[in-house]
């Protein structure tokens, strides 16, 4: 799902998609800009994990453009989450992103 939020400097967008390709695996892709005005679109899918805790839920971030600490700050507690209920919880970037590239 798309969703468009007002914001200061115009439109942003976040796509999230939640699916589960294999009876122990969850994933979640997000696409866009992870930020305050968007993050609760995070939130909601992790929040959506089935009750039966699956062994991995893994977060695709390659289609993210921008993130902001409050993006940062749901991942982190998601993770959390995760580890309470010793559920795996890794994420996925491509190799030519790094600390220096989340403006």
């Amino acid at each position: 799902m798309i969703s468009r939020f007002p914001t200061p400097e115009g439109p942003a967008w976040l796509y999230v998609e939640a699916r589960r390709p294999a009876p122990d695996t969850y994933v979640i892709t997000v696409a866009g800009d992870l930020d305050r005005h968007s993050r609760d679109r995070l939130d909601d899918s992790v929040r959506t994990v089935p009750a039966g805790r699956p062994a991995t839920v893994l977060v695709e971030l390659s289609g993210t453009v921008f993130m902001d600490s409050s993006g940062l700050t749901s991942l982190i507690n998601a993770y959390r989450a995760a580890l309470r209920t010793g559920t795996r919880f890794p994420s996925s970037l491509p190799p030519s992103r790094s600390a220096g590239s989340w403006r």
